[in-house]
């Protein structure tokens, strides 16, 4: 079994992921864009021509008591709705990974005086998200989601919702991603000049060049899956057999869960039972580390070698939690040596240590693509 230190939500940061939940969850969301009740006019009664509406009355006295009535109604069933707490839907597991997400996303807000921000016109929020969370995130910010977070800011009704945009590259040579990263800023230079603000989600910080980094006011980078978010989305979408005690130990290491991909999640939550998810999350992991079949710990002989690829796997690492700059990490490096003196298993145990695949491809191949200077 897998030995792990616990992490721990703080207790505000799982106020916050309990209130975006209930948000997003709501049956009972208050909407300005709500259509009016349906009034009845005399016309609307058949054969009612030439005769008086029976639900209009021309008695003043009757008409204010009938007032009163639907006051007193309403009042008591506001009453009762306050006492029953807010009423929210019960999620498909299918919705697993885009509630983790949601949680990500209360995680990381700054403090309630800095969400303001959000709504500076002109300006750029960046949501940088794990690799492939892009769709789940942006799946996240459903209207309930920026209803409740709009009141958290306690902005006026003069500012306008920030306007949701995604960049995803699909590109794998790096002068497409480029080109990529640019036709997308420049669909953004119309809005922010029309004074609107943005939310960006992507898990590519390079799209951020130097002129839409001076309209970033917030960059908030969320973090991957924890064992504690999984518990708190469990107890939603399996709360017959929710037992926070007993499923704990079931749960892989916040590392092996940091590996899994949105699919291996979202196939894991797909079990009858919170248990069987559990299991299934580890299981998953644990193939996932295995994939290359060895790490860094399996490698002896070259101390030197081990450390500077250790250091790539932290930098990595940080990069994807969003505290290193893309810049900042050692992101390639030179093997060399005679046939049979470990070169292939560094590489593979490199994959393996920082849970990514391992592509092997001849070196002509990639020199087909461009100057070696262009790759990344």
């Amino acid at each position: 079994m897998t030995n792990r230190q616990n992490h721990p939500i703080s207790p505000i940061a799982a106020d916050k992921i309990t209130e975006f939940f209930t948000a997003y969850l709501s049956l009972d969301f208050p909407s300005e864009d709500d259509p009016p009740e349906f009034q009845p006019a005399e016309s609307d009664y058949p054969g009612s021509q030439g005769m008086t509406n029976p639900d209009i009355s021309p008695d003043p006295l009757l008409e204010l008591m009938r007032q009163g009535i639907a006051e007193a109604e309403a009042e008591i069933a506001r009453r009762e709705a306050a006492k029953a707490g807010p009423q929210r839907r019960r999620p498909s597991r299918s919705e697993a990974v885009t509630l983790l997400s949601l949680a990500a996303f209360a995680t990381a807000l700054p403090a309630t005086a800095a969400l303001e921000r959000l709504y500076w016109p002109g300006t750029v929020t960046v949501l940088q998200t794990p690799p492939g969370y892009e769709a789940a995130v942006a799946q996240a910010l459903s209207w309930p989601t920026l209803r409740h977070l709009r009141g958290l800011a306690a902005v006026g009704a003069d500012r306008a919702d920030p306007k949701l945009r995604v960049f995803k590259s699909g590109a794998c040579a790096s002068r497409d991603r480029t080109a990529d990263q640019r036709n997308f800023r420049v669909k953004l230079e119309p809005l922010l000049e029309q004074g609107a603000s943005i939310l960006l989600v992507t898990a590519d910080r390079d799209v951020i060049d130097n002129e839409l980094a001076e309209v970033t006011v917030l960059h908030l980078a969320l973090p991957r899956p924890t064992p504690e978010a999984v518990l708190a989305v469990l107890r939603l979408t399996h709360p017959d057999d929710w037992e926070a005690a007993d499923i704990t130990t079931l749960l892989p290491s916040p590392a092996d869960l940091a590996r899994l991909s949105t699919r291996s999640i979202g196939a894991a939550f797909r079990a009858e039972t919170a248990a069987e998810v559990a299991r299934r999350l580890t299981d998953l992991s644990q193939s996932s580390a295995a994939a290359t079949g060895v790490t860094l710990d399996d490698v002896y002989g070259q101390p030197e070698a081990v450390r500077v690829l250790r250091v790539m796997a932290t930098d990595l690492s940080r990069w994807e939690q969003g505290s290193l700059d893309w810049a900042q990490v050692t992101a390639s490096g030179l093997l060399y040596g005679p046939p049979g003196n470990g070169k292939s298993l560094m590489a593979q145990a490199l994959a393996g240590t920082a849970g990514i695949p391992l592509i092997s491809t001849p070196y002509a191949d990639c020199q087909r693509h461009g100057h070696q200077g262009d790759m990344r």
